[in-house]
């Protein structure tokens, strides 16, 4: 415990050496359809490639809402468990509440269009995927899953702003030191399987879990 909790404070004391001073920031999240997570998960390296396509969508996206082309900050963290401990790659986004334009100045970035965001999201993540798989398959679902999201990913824009330092630090590690399974809610672990409570409301009801 004492090694997570070091781990924890030298990751906040680092991520406060790269925040911009007095710059507001957006929390941004980005999901993935239950159909390509099977293909993120046999290929871990297509992790970091959809950081790059959700750093893309979130520079145009803004660049959009500011009417000309943005230079921006963005801290990325995946979570590859969902709430029900089943793998659900997603990003957590933290996003400088505007950016630099061609001439070197500040451009706040009040609002976006939530539709183009989805739209965006999906552009960029299906081009990935299309670009890093290159098989028929992937193409063929590709196409299934543009007429079943017609109007774009799942994607959340937080418009209340989260200041720069401290607090925007320890807003982020719940995202990067947290579990997907609490401690506390592990029952039993024979090293090859865990017995853990799925939740309060479900506590009647445990279930293993096989690693």
């Amino acid at each position: 415990m004492r090694c997570g909790a070091s781990h924890t404070v030298d990751w906040v004391q680092r991520m406060e050496g790269v925040l911009f001073a007095g710059i507001d920031y957006r929390h941004v999240i980005l999901t993935v359809p239950e159909q390509l997570r099977s293909d993120l998960q046999a290929s871990p390296r297509l992790l970091g490639e959809m950081i790059k396509a959700a750093v893309k969508t979130v520079k145009q996206v803004m660049s959009r809402a500011a009417g000309c082309e943005l230079g921006i900050g963005v801290i990325a963290v995946i979570q590859t468990a969902g709430r029900a401990s089943n793998y659900n790659p997603h990003l957590h986004l933290m996003v400088t509440g505007g950016g630099i334009d061609e001439q070197g100045k500040w451009r706040e970035v009040k609002a976006i269009s939530y539709d183009y965001l989805h739209r965006e999201w999906q552009r960029q993540l299906f081009a990935m995927m299309e670009e890093q798989a290159r098989s028929t398959e992937m193409a063929a679902l590709l196409e299934a899953l543009r007429k079943e999201y017609e109007r774009g990913l799942v994607a959340y824009w937080e418009p209340r702003a989260v200041k720069a330092g401290k607090g925007l630090a320890r807003y982020l590690i719940k995202y990067v030191a947290s579990p997907p399974i609490a401690v506390s809610r592990i029952v039993a672990y024979d090293g090859q399987e865990v017995e853990y409570f799925r939740s309060s409301v479900l506590s009647a009801g445990r279930c293993a879990y096989v690693g």
